[in-house]
């Protein structure tokens, strides 16, 4: 119920073929954490309210650009399109975007615990945000949204117990004090929780810069996927950029008493 922190789950072997009759469809009997399928839309997985999508049609952009999968945290459910006071070509713009949540605050805590040296409370805050995540997941569907039965179940750690009828596998627990036994271990249990928890919300590339790590993470990642996505063959993550430029406009409107960010020149 803890998360593969050596990349090996990276085991996928390169798609030679991407296209409608190659769509790479997940395991869902492979175990995972039950924010997955709060975060991601996933082949055969409830979409909010919308149904359960199996193929690529009304779903996916364009497979080889964005790959098979679907952010989920902004999306507004088919329920609210009544409620929206605005266009429908922006009926998204009225849904209530969340600055700061109450788990990126215990996160903050425990950074700062972990930093001062209170590798126990840095504990005691992480694993309350796990354990308020057992307490939910995706259920299965039908395709009309009808609560249906399944073999899949989730394996809560925190409290012992099983939840049943669930859209996939989940399995989550709480992080043992050998976790928390250095600083540099605890860190690598907060930095992976903020990756999990906060997913898909924007805070990951700050994240990376404040922790001095965007480079390394990012043409990482750049590597793995350029394997499956040929859009990120060749690229690189220059290491310079670490804050981001001044807008040009407003270095025009300051007659030149404004120079850019040497990073950006």
């Amino acid at each position: 119920g803890l998360p593969l922190m050596d990349n090996s789950y990276r085991n996928q072997a390169p798609l030679t073929q991407f296209d409608a009759n190659t769509i790479p469809h997940t395991d869902l009997a492979v175990y995972t954490d039950p924010r997955l399928d709060v975060t991601t839309g996933r082949f055969n997985t409830p979409f909010l309210d919308w149904s359960v999508p199996a193929d690529i049609n009304g779903w996916i952009r364009e497979l080889s650009n964005g790959g098979p999968y679907l952010h989920k945290k902004l999306v507004p459910k088919k329920a609210d399109q009544g409620s929206l006071s605005v266009s429908t070509q922006s009926i998204s713009s009225a849904k209530n975007y969340h600055l700061i949540r109450f788990a990126d605050v215990l996160l903050w805590y425990a950074e700062a615990c972990i930093e001062t040296g209170d590798l126990a409370a840095a504990k005691d805050a992480i694993n309350k945000v796990r354990a308020r995540a057992a307490n939910g997941y995706v259920g299965a569907t039908d395709n009309d949204m009808v609560p249906t039965t399944s073999s899949y179940v989730l394996d809560d750690k925190v409290n012992g117990k099983t939840g049943a009828n669930a859209a996939a596998n989940y399995r989550i627990g709480l992080y043992p004090d050998s976790q928390f036994s250095s600083k540099e271990k605890a860190m690598e249990a907060l930095r992976w929780e903020r990756r999990l928890e906060l997913a898909l919300e924007g805070h990951r590339w700050y994240d990376l810069c404040r922790w001095g790590i965007a480079s390394d993470v990012l043409n990482s990642f750049l590597g793995y996927e350029s394997q499956h996505l040929v859009k990120y063959a060749s690229k690189n993550y220059n290491p310079k950029w670490i804050c981001l430029p001044i807008p040009q406009k407003q270095i025009q409107l300051m007659n030149g008493l404004l120079v850019q960010n040497p990073n950006y020149q």
